[in-house]
């Protein structure tokens, strides 16, 4: 079940803090932000979509991932697993630029065997 833990919503108000400073000195911009509604806003941005990222992740090892990085479950042969869930994690960008990459690294491994 994916859920929103206090970590995720600490890492947002870190974030935030971080571009904030970044773009006062660069003089690029201003993040209007009110670190106090951070909670209330990623939850509410988390019940109506997202990215299901990280259900069956992508690792060299079975023992902290369902996939290997040529997208094949691990112990079973001709499983191939080409979707955004082998990604570990995500940030606010949408996974689906990776996808194609991952899909022709997992096409040329077919192809060879």
């Amino acid at each position: 079940m994916w859920r929103v833990t206090p970590l995720d919503i600490e890492t947002m108000r870190a974030s935030y803090r971080i571009l904030a400073a970044e773009l006062a000195r660069t003089g690029t911009g201003k993040l209007d932000h009110d670190e106090a509604r951070t909670e209330q806003d990623v939850l509410k941005a988390g019940a109506y979509g997202g990215h299901q990222i990280g259900a069956t992740r992508m690792s060299a090892g079975p023992k902290d991932s369902v996939a290997d990085p040529d997208l094949t479950k691990h112990g079973v042969e001709n499983l191939p697993v080409a979707r955004a869930c082998v990604l570990p994690t995500s940030g606010q960008a949408n996974p689906t630029l990776t996808l194609p990459p991952l899909t022709l690294r997992l096409a040329d491994r077919s192809r060879a065997a």
